[in-house]
């Protein structure tokens, strides 16, 4: 996508919109991600724990990766109203419209900060030193989820491999990581039928042909960068993840769940 085009140019006030008319079964697609964040383990012995216990231990800790506007965050705190959320995104613009947003006034963290920087910065100082990535003294993650849609995908595969290690080591132990995005098809035929069904999505919800056209120029810009779900499970396994599954493909689209145990 060039600098002049008619998308980029209003994209961080036209993207909540744009999540619609470009994703197909975009509801499926973001209720399934929501459906896998974990829920609060109960405490074993509830009589001997105070109130503010009892409302901590409800409060689940998620990390949102290229959050942009917030569009999911959003969802998220409607289907969670307890959760503690900090976002990551590197456009000032995409987090200036999430933080505006009144139901991600409470309980959310936005970070400014490019994923691979951040991870980068992780890796070098033993842990971020912001309210971000940072672990537990014992060393082990603070997340019960790291969570992250359309975005991933787009980075370089030895700083996606080594990003993917960085969440592993951000989950807790019984964490997992939710990851839905782009996937590469295994053939180029396969492929072809895909954009053709995604090309008449985009026009159907309202957007131009020259709109639709652009936003499928932007995937094969970094088309080489996008995993295969072969590959990309080939990442997750090296990254030290145990149990990986599949529980939403559709199309280009699919959602990947991975977890230290079972």
């Amino acid at each position: 996508m060039t600098s002049t085009s008619s998308i980029s140019n209003k994209l961080p006030s036209r993207y909540d919109t744009l999540q619609k008319q470009c994703l197909p079964n975009w509801q499926a697609f973001f209720s399934t991600v929501i459906e896998f964040i974990p829920e609060p383990v109960p405490d074993p012995n509830p009589e001997s724990i105070s109130e503010e216990t009892e409302r901590t231990s409800r409060e689940i800790e998620i990390l949102e990766l290229g959050s942009g506007t917030g569009f999911l965050t959003s969802l998220i705190r409607k289907e969670k109203p307890d959760a503690k959320i900090t976002c990551i995104d590197r456009n000032p613009e995409m987090l200036a419209v999430a933080k505006e947003k009144p139901e991600l006034q409470k309980n959310v963290t936005f970070i400014e900060g490019d994923i691979q920087e951040e991870c980068a910065k992780w890796k070098n100082l033993g842990g971020h030193e912001g309210p971000g990535w940072k672990e537990h003294s014992e060393g082990k993650g603070k997340f019960d989820a790291v969570v992250s849609t359309q975005c991933l995908c787009f980075l370089a595969p030895g700083t996606k491999s080594r990003v993917f290690r960085r969440i592993y080591e951000a989950l807790k132990p019984d964490g997992r990581f939710i990851e839905g995005d782009i996937f590469r098809p295994e053939s180029e035929w396969e492929e072809k039928i895909y954009i053709d069904h995604w090309k008449r999505y985009m026009v159907d919800q309202k957007l131009t042909v020259q709109e639709a056209e652009e936003m499928l120029e932007t995937f094969e810009d970094v088309r080489e960068s996008i995993d295969t779900p072969e590959k990309f499970r080939e990442r997750l396994e090296e990254a030290g993840f145990k149990w990986i599954f599949c529980p939403y493909w559709y199309e280009m689209y699919a959602i990947f769940i991975c977890a230290h145990k079972g």
